[in-house]
């Protein structure tokens, strides 16, 4: 299923997704992150439902996900992602 990547943090991500996942439902999800200079790196999270709220200005449904069992260079990744 295709989902909108909404906010990415260290110990989670935000997407908007058609469907209002249940809580406690564990995902893995693939992000695309921009990484300076001219980089992209693909990464593979592991992630479980927090909870879901409607969006209607997104079409769909906000689901807050905690990331799980994150290795060191995708948590790399994303500090990277967030300093820039």
């Amino acid at each position: 299923m295709a989902v909108r990547t909404m906010d990415v943090s260290e110990g989670g991500i935000s997407v908007l997704c058609a469907v209002n996942l249940p809580v406690r439902t564990e995902c893995t999800i693939h992000v695309q992150l921009p990484i300076p200079p001219n980089g992209r790196r693909l990464l593979q999270l592991r992630a479980v439902v927090q909870y879901g709220i409607l969006s209607s200005s997104g079409g769909g449904f906000q689901l807050g996900m905690a990331t799980i069992h994150t290795d060191a260079p995708a948590r790399d990744a994303i500090r990277i992602y967030i300093k820039n």
